[in-house]
């Protein structure tokens, strides 16, 4: 049988007390003192497993969280900015030529969609980097999106082409859409020089 406690201060009259605190709590007949109720290492061990594995599940979740707005973002900005090219496509008796500080017509950059436009780098999903073909019938949308370093990109061929303007994409007329991934502001620029990007007719690529 467990030896009962007790708390008569005779339990201390034959040994050495370490912490002031054990006078007063119950002692086991005999003088031994009660054990004190802890943490084992055990316990510790498994406190620490599990908060591990917890913050394992959850950093990659928050960053997927605050990831997919960035690219979200550039897409959406990417077809409004395509439909406000097709806009001027059509004032422009259907050409592409000098969609991007053009005079014959308003220019992209005149049409209120609220993005800036530039020849050069895209470095925000609001700044659209824009090239075209004139004549030949095709345009290129790129936008980059820092949270994921990630270039999108949207390619609305009027025409038939002769050459391949991006990446592998189709010589068909039709409108495509890619994204080129760990890329760099300065890199993400439109124009024919863009590569490693898997283009589809169907809508921006996922994954």
């Amino acid at each position: 049988m467990t030896p009962e406690p007790f708390t008569d201060a005779s339990c201390f009259s034959n040994e050495r007390v370490r912490l002031p605190e054990r006078r007063g709590k119950p002692c086991l007949r005999g003088g031994r003192p009660e054990p004190d109720e802890g943490v084992t290492v055990i316990e510790l061990v498994v406190v620490v497993l599990v908060l591990a594995i917890a913050c394992a599940i959850a950093i990659p979740a928050f960053v997927s969280v605050t990831s997919t707005p960035n690219d979200v973002g550039a897409q959406a900005n990417l077809e409004t900015a395509l439909t406000g090219a097709r806009t001027y496509f059509t004032a422009n008796d259907r050409s592409y030529s000098g969609v991007y500080g053009g005079t014959a017509v308003s220019s992209i950059t005149a049409i209120d969609v609220g993005l800036s436009f530039v020849a050069s780098a895209s470095t925000k999903a609001h700044v659209i980097s824009v090239a075209s073909g004139g004549s030949a019938g095709w345009l290129v949308l790129a936008a980059f999106s820092p949270g994921t370093e990630a270039c999108w990109i949207v390619v609305d061929q009027k025409a038939a082409q002769t050459k391949v303007i991006a990446g592998n994409l189709d010589t068909s007329l039709g409108t495509y859409y890619g994204v080129i991934k760990h890329a760099t502001a300065s890199s993400c620029v439109a124009g024919s020089g863009l590569n490693g990007s898997a283009f589809r007719s169907t809508g921006f690529p996922t994954g």
